[in-house]
């Protein structure tokens, strides 16, 4: 998707991605319509997001959702409903998987290279169960605390939650409220929720290459940059930290308005709390490097994604007493120090091994490992990578 298209070319570029959701009460007492789009492609599987209240009613029981595709508009393919979810105040966000239909296509550098502010011109994709783009836009109105998106100047035609508001420079965030003001989860938020499920989130911003030094002969060196000085302060002693731990909610928006910053260590997470009084708290994500800032400090949830730090002489908080769920990972190895290991007949067992071992948080069933201890588990892992010698697993409770 190049640079220089208006958003009303990239809106209809977009169709590819943008599915129809029709989701259906087993009872057979109510049918809802809405859109979604395509986030990730993993194991011969789609992964849809779409707004939590089109696929389940307000007592939060699921519907059967089927999907249409835009290049095959006659047929219904069957979807499965996964049990993760935000709910309408937390983001309204649900996750549809479906399987890839033979000859798929779509797109993946579709995110906006910039954020939403108040002014921008915005547009949605699907309305009434057709693939509808507003031929004018409408405006963002403005970025709530929360980082939903507010937009004004739209007729927003019945059934058009869940697919996607687009900007001028790509996809916004998810549409989530049919009133005359809409509003929408923000991208940064979807794709944080995706990582934390371990779900596939391949989208990425059509970002325009970076420009060459320019200098005043040819064959000029380019000038020799000096490095910053390092910094002798070690942010991380300011907080009471706990490694196995996420904060859910409470994030702070950063000065663009994103949620979470990728790509920073620990330290540098702790330092971007510290500089803002407004920060109690934050949650680093290990296995992303990622950091996110907290305005409050609810309850915790066990999860070896994370590690959460709340300034001194704060308390940390207390941990959930829900059950905690195991996650599959298949063709995926942890790493870290293994602290115990056994030998299984199979990977549910290894499973079972680390539900009930309360120093396990992570593990690795070695598919190939017959004649030794093929379940490993760990109190910590630092990340995972692609292995089909071996499936891994971990345990999460679900906010």
């Amino acid at each position: 998707m190049a640079q220089t298209n208006t958003g009303d070319a990239l809106a209809n570029d977009l169709k590819l991605n943008v599915v129809r959701v029709i989701s259906r009460w087993t009872d057979g007492t109510q049918e809802r319509s809405g859109f979604g789009f395509v986030v990730g492609v993993r194991d011969g599987n789609v992964y849809i997001v779409t707004a939590d209240h089109v696929v389940r009613n307000d007592n939060l029981m699921p519907g059967t959702p089927a999907i249409v595709y835009y290049e095959d508009q006659g047929k219904e393919y069957q979807g499965y409903l996964l049990n993760t979810y935000l709910v309408q105040s937390a983001g309204d966000v649900a996750v549809i998987r479906v399987q890839t239909p033979a000859g798929f296509s779509w797109q993946r550098a579709v995110l906006s290279t910039v954020k939403a502010e108040r002014g921008d011109d915005a547009r949605y994709v699907g309305a009434q169960g057709k693939w509808i783009v507003p031929a004018r836009p409408g405006a963002v109105n403005g970025v709530d605390p929360s980082g939903t998106i507010r937009f004004e100047g739209l007729v927003i035609l019945a059934g058009t939650s869940g697919g996607p508001l687009v900007g001028n420079k790509g996809i916004l965030g998810m549409v989530v409220s049919e009133d005359a003001y809409g509003e929408a989860t923000p991208i940064e938020v979807i794709e944080r929720a995706f990582r934390e499920w371990s779900y596939p989130f391949e989208l990425v911003k059509a970002a325009p290459p970076l420009p060459l030094p320019i200098h005043s002969q040819v064959g000029e060196r380019a000038p020799q940059l000096t490095p910053p000085p390092p910094q002798s302060e070690n942010w991380v002693n300011r907080y009471t930290t706990r490694d196995n731990r996420d904060l859910w909610l409470g994030d702070m928006p950063q000065p663009g308005k994103a949620i979470g910053t990728r790509n920073v260590d620990l330290d540098e997470c702790a330092r971007q709390c510290d500089n803002r009084n407004e920060c109690v708290a934050f949650a680093y994500d290990r296995w992303n490097r990622s950091c996110y800032s907290k305005s409050e400090i609810k309850q915790s949830i066990i999860d070896p994604h994370s590690l959460i730090a709340v300034k001194k002489p704060g308390d940390l908080p207390s941990v959930s007493q829900k059950t905690p769920e195991m996650v599959i990972l298949r063709n995926k190895r942890m790493h870290g120090d293994v602290t115990s290991s056994a030998k299984v007949a199979d990977y549910k067992a290894c499973s079972s091994v680390c539900e009930g071992n309360i120093q396990c948080v992570t593990f690795n069933f070695l598919k190939r490992a017959t004649d030794a201890d093929n379940c490993q588990m760990f109190k910590l892992s630092k990340d995972y990578a692609d292995d089909s010698a071996v499936d891994a697993g971990y345990k999460r409770q679900v906010p």
